[in-house]
């Protein structure tokens, strides 16, 4: 998945929530999103994080 359409996938407050559930800062997360970092360790972190954050938000929407 490119940085782009990550970005599109990514909610308010979303950085925030991802950062606290794997121990980093906000900047971390940012940075890999925007494209300043390549850590591959994040970019999984990332992606399983926004799935599973989007998974619980759907379901609460139901």
């Amino acid at each position: 998945m490119d940085r782009q359409a990550l970005k599109l996938k990514i909610t308010y407050g979303m950085v925030k929530e991802i950062a606290q559930k794997n121990g980093w800062s906000t900047k971390t997360v940012s940075n890999f999103i925007n494209g300043r970092s390549n850590s591959l360790k994040v970019e999984r972190a990332v992606l399983s994080a926004i799935t599973e954050l989007n998974i619980e938000r759907s379901a609460a929407l139901k």
